[in-house]
């Protein structure tokens, strides 16, 4: 007896649609057009518009990846690098929304504000684009100098717990959304020590022990108003640092340093600093 399914109405207009689609580009494909080289400023304008109007599906289509095909290495570095071109081509010309949306992508796949959450080698790529992302576009990153402090902040907890510096009771508060590390599950609280060990390892394992000095050392670099976003941002995680018991004083630690980095700006610049800093030491003090 044949068992095959009737096509439906639907299914015979799909296909038609389908068939004439293909020959219309078929089609196409052998017209001969003019080919016509945008140049100046009137290039970046084509180019802004074009990538204003497409980088949200780019980004929809990179991070549903990301998430289906994890285990698929070749697959997470091409949204990897997709993911940095577009920032790369978006972040000078301006589109704001693009940045941030790129790094809370990034951020989101690292996992690393999720306390409880075993890491594998994916989530330490996404970490290294983040940061080699802010490296490359230091000047745009606005408010998203948060999440890659925040991601700083947590591995270089995890490379203290790899040399043995670090406690399973002196991880950063944890976002909203992530369990509470010292919460005691249904598996217990060894649970999630054996999963801080797991990450503090694989991070050892992928990462030099210095290789997050970076994004303290090239502050010097950073535009006056992108130095001030970035020690706001600093600032914050440094709170969120403080307000975890036992407190965590990193990111403290090297608001100090960039303090002296930054010493040599112009007064005006230094002032809007100090008037950061200031209140962030006060608050320590008194914290």
């Amino acid at each position: 007896r044949n068992m095959r399914r009737k096509p439906s109405h639907y299914d015979i207009q799909t296909a038609a649609v389908v068939q004439s689609s293909l020959q219309y580009l078929k089609d196409n494909a052998k017209v001969k057009s003019t080919f016509y080289r945008a140049s100046g400023h009137s290039g970046h304008q084509h180019i802004s518009s074009m990538l204003a109007s497409s980088w949200t599906y780019f980004l929809k289509c990179f991070d549903a990846l990301l998430e289906k095909d994890k285990r698929a290495p070749d697959v997470v570095s091409l949204c990897l690098q997709g993911i940095r071109l577009t920032v790369n081509m978006g972040a000078p010309l301006m589109l704001e929304s693009l940045v941030k949306s790129a790094m809370d992508v990034l951020a989101k796949h690292t996992h690393l504000l999720d306390a409880s959450y075993q890491l594998a080698a994916m989530n330490i790529e996404c970490a290294k684009c983040l940061f080699n992302i802010a490296s490359t576009n230091g000047d745009y990153m606005a408010d998203s100098w948060r999440v890659v402090l925040q991601c700083v902040s947590r591995l270089a907890w995890l490379q203290n717990v790899s040399t043995g510096a670090g406690t399973a009771e002196s991880l950063p508060a944890p976002s909203i959304s992530a369990p509470s590390s010292t919460r005691t599950t249904s598996m217990g609280v060894s649970h999630l020590s054996l999963t801080d060990q797991h990450n503090a390892e694989l991070v050892n394992s992928m990462m030099e022990l210095n290789s997050l000095d970076w994004v303290f050392l090239e502050s010097v670099n950073l535009a006056d108003n992108s130095i001030v976003d970035f020690v706001v941002a600093l600032a914050e995680v440094s709170k969120e640092e403080m307000e975890h018991k036992p407190v965590r004083t990193f990111s403290l630690q090297k608001i100090v340093e960039i303090a002296s980095f930054n010493m040599s700006r112009i007064r005006i610049v230094w002032t809007q600093i100090w008037s950061v800093l200031g209140e962030h030491f006060s608050m320590a003090a008194i914290g």
